[in-house]
């Protein structure tokens, strides 16, 4: 059997969605925070360098799926709010509130266990709350 090779490759441009965010921003004017979503490696774009270049460009508000990304911005140094799209978890709740991650919550008994652990760290927690 004969073996295939890909020659694919991607090219990620920085530059560009620098400029793309800078459009944006400009578009929606200074009164408007516009928030960059760096799920999922930023869409296979590369998480960290995404996110550290809009936030160079200005960009105040990230949001990613899962703690656990959050958590590698903050680890990367990255200083902006991060809202964690996914629902928290009880389990997450002090990982969350150490990391200064907005946890989106969708059931009521959930902002109390933000609020007791937080409580418990001497913090503050941030949420996001999520209605249908």
């Amino acid at each position: 059997m004969s073996q295939l090779y890909r020659q694919n490759r991607i090219l990620i441009d920085l530059d560009a969605i620098r400029h793309n965010y800078r459009l944006m921003k400009q578009r929606v004017g200074d009164a408007v925070r516009v928030m960059a979503v760096v799920k999922a490696n930023a869409y296979g774009h590369g998480m960290v360098e995404v996110a550290r270049t809009v936030v160079a460009a200005g960009c105040t508000d990230l949001a990613v799926a899962i703690p656990e990304e959050g958590i590698l911005l903050r680890e990367a140094g990255v200083e902006a709010d991060i809202l964690v799209l996914g629902a928290s978890t009880p389990v997450a709740a002090q990982a969350a509130i150490d990391n200064r991650l907005t946890q989106t919550v969708f059931e009521p008994d959930m902002i109390a266990t933000l609020q007791e652990t937080a409580s418990s760290l001497g913090k503050t927690a941030l949420i996001h709350i999520k209605l249908d």
